[in-house]
């Protein structure tokens, strides 16, 4: 998005990605880095049985995730394991907050 700002110093938004590429004024291309944090999730399965395994047996399984932090809100965090090399973050897995035991910032954003 553009603004009034931006114009004056010539700087354009050429696109999403976390690496924000800008035009300067001369029309080279550059990347501004807005490096998102990389984090480490610790995450609790869910768990079904379908046997006669007694309650007590059921155990809830500990993951762990690492990837690029891309949104948080109340309800959901998202975590993208693959960057390409324009910046962009793939492989998003979308974590609901109550399965996350916690987060370890491996690098800050």
């Amino acid at each position: 998005m553009e603004d009034g700002k931006n114009k004056k110093r010539g700087v354009e938004d050429l696109g999403p990605s976390l690496y924000r590429k800008v035009r300067d004024e001369s029309g080279s291309v550059r990347s501004h880095e807005k490096r998102p944090a990389l984090i480490k999730v610790h995450w609790d399965d869910i768990v079904e049985t379908c046997d006669w395994t007694e309650a007590e047996d059921v155990k809830l399984p500990r993951f762990v995730t690492i990837g690029w932090l891309i949104t948080e809100n109340e309800r959901c965090l998202k975590v993208g394991h693959t960057m390409n090399e324009d910046g962009r973050i793939y492989g998003i897995t979308a974590f609901p907050k109550g399965c996350i035991a916690h987060i370890d910032y491996l690098t800050q954003g």
